[in-house]
């Protein structure tokens, strides 16, 4: 059996699924299944291919794509956390990032299935930890989605749903293995697939689903260690999928079932837990068979009656049970890790990738989101100018009440501008240009000695106009090239609207 070892980065959100169905809340898987793996190698390999050599790669188990997990921030290999190990309930075995070994037991091998210390166990179930103990942790994200009425073209009635995803950015690692009888030169043909980034999980039409891969050059196999004992641990992994002597799906397999001696499982010693899903497969538009699996970490511990032998080695390094090729029936025979009743933690472990490969911003946005943006922008731009402009306007009538009073008219006469010049104040805000044009004409209506512009009121202790009133809201502080410098159009245009709605509403207003 040959390997490559992979390294997979996410480049941008990626979607795999715990369950196909249409209905209910929808929850991402924390690894990699080997089967995205498998579709997106048979998406560009398998139509160059005879039928033959399609059924060994991506049907017969002679090329198992492995599940990805999570590598340390450090850059380790990790496996999935052994569902022997157990901690005290109440006393946290991980400190920060670190399993403390100190603080975990292999309930199997303790007396009498109890605690040294005598206080309830607590199974550690999630996570990965790598051979030194440490932990990786994943990253999700979730958004909502509508899907969109193609005759109305708008978003579609009871039609919501939300995508839990991996982060992008995160690293993974990865094995495919396959038998010598695969040419170097087909294998030449994978590393071709994964020189550029592919697409995996769901909705890779979308903005999901780009990785990264890279091929490790120093080779990371897990060797099974071969002993006398008949009795043997089995740590999963990746799921298994095994039948029985019928050809049934079981979830307690003898160890004849997978392959191996003649022997009893010892369900005493074991810890076993258990899923059933089925697969969409995007090529033919539909589900596969469902799969009654042990779960990933679980550990299965048997008594043979016969010591294994070479050729049982082989079987279970190729992995065990169906599906193969998708990368279930991935295990770890008698692993140093679990051969005590505390873990054995190596001391170091080794790097795979020890900077993570950094995520840049396309030098150029595409259009579309481009013009989302900018749309986005002129959306808050727009409530910002009205919400000053609401302000300023709500002393207008106070100011023409001022002028009022100054020169003693009733509160039925106009005073200031009329409809009919804010209006060509607010024609003119239609564009920069025609705006310099009123603020720096000489002559027409909008200047300082114009009818209703050079009426007054008391403003901050000295007598103000109308015209430089709106004159200092509408221009910069400062003049250019000894010109006034119009602010905004749009805050123009809102504020000219609202000081009109003012004037409507007060009764001296007029045509």
């Amino acid at each position: 059996m040959k390997t490559l070892d992979l390294v997979i980065t996410l480049l941008d959100d990626c979607i795999f699924s715990e369950r196909n169905a249409t209905e209910g809340a929808h929850q991402a898987l924390d690894y990699i299944p080997g089967g995205a793996l498998l579709g997106a190698v048979a998406a560009q390999l398998y139509p160059m291919m005879e039928n033959a050599q399609a059924f060994d790669w991506f049907h017969a188990g002679k090329v198992r794509f492995g599940n990805a997990y999570p590598l340390t921030a450090s850059g380790q290999q990790t496996f999935p956390m052994p569902a022997c190990w157990h901690q005290a309930k109440g006393e946290s075995a991980v400190e920060g990032d670190k399993v403390d070994d100190g603080k975990v037991w292999r309930l199997d091998k303790c007396k009498e299935n109890n605690l040294s210390n005598n206080k309830q166990p607590q199974q550690l179930r999630a996570g990965y930890v790598s051979l030194n103990g440490l932990l990786a942790e994943t990253h999700k994200s979730f958004r909502m989605k509508t899907a969109i009425d193609a005759e109305k073209g708008r978003a579609k009635e009871s039609a919501l749903f939300g995508y839990d995803a991996l982060q992008a950015g995160q690293r993974f690692y990865a094995q495919v293995n396959y038998d010598t009888t695969i040419t170097d030169a087909d294998i030449s043909k994978l590393k071709t697939v994964f020189s550029k980034p592919v697409l995996l999980g769901r909705s890779r039409s979308a903005e999901y689903g780009r990785a990264n891969i890279e091929i490790l050059t120093t080779p990371q196999a897990i060797r099974p260690a071969k002993s006398s004992n008949t009795e043997i641990t089995l740590w999963l992994l990746s799921d298994l999928m095994a039948l029985d002597e019928y050809g049934q799906p079981t979830l307690s397999p003898a160890p004849q079932d997978l392959g191996l001696p003649t022997g009893k499982l010892l369900a005493e010693n074991s810890f076993l837990r258990t899923r059933r899903y089925s697969t969409w497969n995007a090529h033919k538009q539909g589900y596969e068979m469902e799969r009654q699996v042990i779960s990933k970490g679980s550990v299965l511990v048997y008594q043979l009656d016969t010591s294994l032998t070479d050729d049982h080695l082989k079987i279970i390094t190729a992995g065990l049970g169906m599906e193969r090729q998708a990368g279930l029936g991935q295990v770890w025979l008698n692993p140093p890790l679990l051969a005590g009743e505390k873990p054995q933690f190596e001391k170091s472990a080794t790097s795979l990738a020890s900077k993570p490969i950094e995520l840049k911003e396309p030098t150029k946005k595409p259009e579309l989101i481009a013009w989302l943006e900018s749309q986005q922008s002129q959306k808050v731009s727009k409530q910002g100018f009205a919400k000053q402009a609401k302000q300023i306007a709500r002393g207008y009538r106070a100011l023409m009440q001022g002028v009022r009073e100054l020169k003693g008219l009733d509160a039925s006469v106009h005073v200031g501008p009329s409809h009919s010049q804010w209006g060509v104040v607010l024609a003119a805000a239609k564009s920069r240009q025609d705006l310099d044009k009123l603020f720096n004409a000489t002559d027409g209506s909008f200047k300082a000695k114009g009818e209703g512009w050079k009426d007054e009121f008391w403003s901050e202790g000295q007598l103000l106009g109308f015209y430089n009133w709106f004159l200092k809201l509408a221009t910069e502080a400062e003049k250019k090239n000894n010109r006034y410098q119009p602010k905004s159009a749009q805050f123009i245009q809102q504020l000219v609207r609202e000081l009109m709605a003012e004037l409507n509403a007060d009764k001296g207003g007029r045509a």
